[in-house]
């Protein structure tokens, strides 16, 4: 049973690995396409698109993960089936539930692999690509530090605690310097926003700074005349699937403590928790699908049927988002709904198998 049980793990990890191969390739042509409209811009040539697009890809891999797993294991198993070699292995006394275990065996290990490149490898790379393209785009413009963005607009320099969007600002410092390169005025605003062409910001602290005496004084709202593209303030902004879970815990906690909206954030962190477990179910329901519906049918028609289960759980996992947010249903239960679909699916099917 030993050797059964290695075989078996051996093969299924091999052909989703192929599978994430295929995906690695396609998911990098398609990013490198859509940066390639980007190239003459500032600094950023051919060298730091392909730099860029490497970078992003273990996040990409990531959240594909459960489909190749699924799509994986169905050509495994129907290869094994095709050359009769699980028929063998039915007739030798190894029950479904002792390849069941197996493959279950051998989906734990790649998905411990898959969780440390997804939540610890992929927002570090991500990191540093977001920070080489803002610098090279913006001809320098534009630093993304630990600390926040720096920004440059002609003889001001502005830093900016956190960017929610390319049209949303958070925590926004001004410096204004004069020709002689003397500090004229420091202005603090809770927040900004790009409106009809400029950036307004709200409830501002300004301190001028004269020879020999310093002057405070409020506003509301203000209009500063910046000359940033908002498109390269915005590139500066980390999408919630680019931070690791301990900083999008952090940015959830951030906003709502801020009075700000957090659910589309919660449903994120929510759904990348359950990712491990969405996977081993994607893996294992290719178990009733090979030895039930798909015993007899060819190899494409198994492929295709992989696909259109995996892009169907894709989608699914897309649409239940927009709905806990409509709805008012808690985050938890929408991110986990698929999985728990999808293996109730598994658990029937596995059943009529048996």
């Amino acid at each position: 049973m030993r050797i059964i049980t290695k075989y078996l793990g051996t093969t299924v990890i091999t052909y989703i690995l192929l599978v994430m191969l295929l995906l690695f390739g396609l998911l990098a042509f398609i990013e490198f396409m859509r940066e390639f409209t980007y190239i003459g811009t500032g600094y950023y040539g051919l060298l730091q698109v392909l730099a860029y697009v490497s970078l992003m890809m273990p996040s990409g891999i990531y959240q594909f993960f459960p489909m190749a797993g699924l799509l994986g294991c169905v050509i495994a198993l129907g290869l094994l089936a095709s050359h009769s070699e699980l028929i063998v292995m039915r007739a030798a006394g190894v029950s479904l539930v002792n390849i069941t275990a197996a493959i279950a065996k051998a989906a734990i290990v790649l998905i411990i692999i898959m969780l440390a490149i997804g939540e610890i490898l992929a927002p570090i790379a991500q990191k540093i690509a977001i920070k080489q393209k803002d610098m090279a785009m913006s001809a320098g413009q534009i630093l993304l530090t630990r600390q926040g963005v720096w920004g440059r607009s002609g003889s001001n320099f502005i830093h900016i605690d956190l960017v929610s969007s390319d049209r949303e600002l958070q925590g926004v410092t001004r410096y204004e310097f004069d020709a002689n390169h003397k500090l004229k005025t420091a202005s603090f605003a809770e927040s900004g926003a790009y409106k009809d062409g400029k950036w307004m910001f709200k409830n501002i602290v300004q301190t001028t700074f004269a020879d020999e005496k310093t002057r405070s004084a409020t506003f509301p709202e203000q209009q500063w005349e910046l000359t940033l593209d908002r498109r390269l303030i915005g590139m500066a902004h980390i999408d919630p699937d680019q931070k690791s879970l301990p900083q999008l815990y952090s940015y959830i906690k951030h906003r709502k403590q801020n009075g700000l909206n957090a659910e589309d954030y919660e449903f994120i962190f929510w759904q990348r928790v359950f990712t491990p477990l969405a996977t081993l179910i994607m893996i294992l329901l290719a178990i009733p699908f090979v030895f039930g519906p798909l015993r007899s049918t060819t190899m494409g028609l198994r492929m295709l049927v992989g696909v259109m289960v995996g892009f169907s759980f894709h989608v699914l996992n897309q649409f239940v988002g927009p709905m806990s947010v409509v709805y008012q249903i808690p985050p938890v239960l929408t991110a986990i709904l698929p999985s728990i679909m999808f293996a109730f699916i598994g658990v029937v099917l596995l059943f009529k198998a048996r």
